[in-house]
């Protein structure tokens, strides 16, 4: 069953292609173009991937609809049979694969491990505080006039 190949290597390539779509999508609502744009080509990359794979398995159809036409003439129309279901699953798998992908985020295929990563943001405020150039009290830096003296810090 050499088609078992192709659909496990499809699934892997749907998984990222729609991946790297919901990524895209999530930068560009947060403003990062350049970033989704990135994505959005990864996305595209493994799109065309997906379509020459697929390509693959309809010639790899035909070959099986060649050998089902040969033993239908042949005096086999068991064998036949099996090969006509066998060419239908994997025209619609073919269809599955080839879907515009949705937005939302796929779930991981079933041989990886999720691991969710939390990260708390801190958000850091430094204070910058400069001397008074007559009295030498620390003031801040956003300060027009001196707080002790009085002086005028504006150049």
């Amino acid at each position: 069953m050499k088609e078992h190949r192709y659909f496990k290597k499809l699934a892997k390539l749907r998984y990222k292609a729609d991946r790297n779509h919901a990524r895209s999508k999530m930068l560009a609502q947060r403003n990062k173009h350049k970033k989704a744009g990135k994505f959005e080509g990864k996305a595209q990359h493994y799109e065309m991937k997906i379509k020459k794979v697929c390509n693959k398995l309809t010639m790899f159809s035909n070959k099986l609809k060649n050998k089902e036409d040969q033993l239908r003439k042949s005096g086999y129309p068991l064998v036949a049979d099996k090969l006509e279901m066998r060419i239908q699953n994997i025209s619609q798998k073919i269809n599955e694969f080839l879907k515009i992908p949705d937005t939302q985020v796929p779930p991981p295929p079933p041989s990886q491990t999720v691991r969710e990563v939390y990260r708390e943001k801190e958000i850091v405020k430094e204070i910058v505080r400069i001397p008074c150039k007559f009295c030498g009290t620390y003031i801040d830096h956003t300060e027009t006039k001196c707080s002790s003296c009085g002086a005028s810090l504006v150049p």
